[in-house]
């Protein structure tokens, strides 16, 4: 991260522990990043854990050497265990994947090898059942740890599937998990374009009346567009707790 001047916002908290686990390389550093260039984090413990040493030295030493090109009072440290990591920590990030990138590669084959193509597959279908039913445990085990090592402290998880993972969480835990999901930001800022609104000066009321009829446009033409592919298609609107209260149900005609 290239030098550069930061105005320092005092804290109004006092020192806080964040508690890093999963040491990804695609999420930890550049989340701490943000941190920094926010200022008023400055008076802050992260604490890295991963399984795996190589990503867990890689991701401590790139975030040491950016708090000290920042010139902030932050400090990083690796963990021996998780509990380690977990133990008096005011927030808590888990970005984890189980059976790691291989595990997903694999997961594809057999998908395709029954006619079924995903673009990503951590959201919906075949693929993201089998994430979620190795996920689900390993985020169950660590929200446990947390309610006797961290009780307050609310989970932040990027990790997917993450409906279905924050669900269980909150469902069969005592910690309050929340799902942070950059794709949410993008679809704003997609959506803004192709409607002409101003992402930084919309109203709440403006915002509302051009989600909805966005809403409107998906739904006719995915109904189009899946009919005439041949499918029967049944669309439901339904808020609520259930998984899968947002799932529209295909079946063939």
């Amino acid at each position: 991260m290239p030098k550069a001047k930061m105005k320092k916002i005092k804290s109004r908290m006092g020192r806080r522990q964040v508690a890093f686990i999963g040491a990804s390389y695609l999420f930890v550093h550049q989340a701490v990043r943000d941190m920094l260039l926010n200022g008023g984090l400055s008076d802050t413990d992260i604490v890295l854990y991963d399984i795996d040493p190589a990503p867990l030295q890689l991701e401590h030493d790139v975030i040491k050497q950016m708090i000290t090109q920042a010139g902030s009072l932050m400090t990083v440290r690796k963990a021996a265990s998780r509990r380690e990591a977990l133990k008096g920590a005011d927030y808590v990030v888990v970005s984890v994947l189980v059976g790691g990138l291989g595990q997903a590669e694999q997961d594809d084959q057999i998908c395709r090898k029954h006619g079924i193509r995903h673009t990503v597959g951590d959201t919906v279908g075949p693929m993201c059942t089998a994430r979620m039913l190795r996920q689900a445990p390993l985020l169950l085990d660590i929200a446990r740890d947390m309610e006797k090592l961290c009780p307050r402290a609310p989970l932040l998880s990027p990790t997917n599937p993450m409906a279905g993972l924050t669900t269980a969480v909150n469902r069969y835990t005592g910690v309050k998990c929340i799902g942070i999901c950059h794709g949410t930001h993008h679809a704003m800022q997609t959506i803004a374009k192709s409607y002409g609104v101003d992402i930084t000066e919309a109203t709440k009321e403006q915002w509302a009346e051009v989600l909805a009829e966005a809403k409107a446009e998906v739904a006719k033409n995915r109904t189009i567009v899946l009919e005439q592919g041949g499918l029967a298609v049944k669309i439901r609107h339904r808020k609520g707790d259930r998984i899968d209260a947002a799932c529209g149900q295909l079946r063939r005609g």
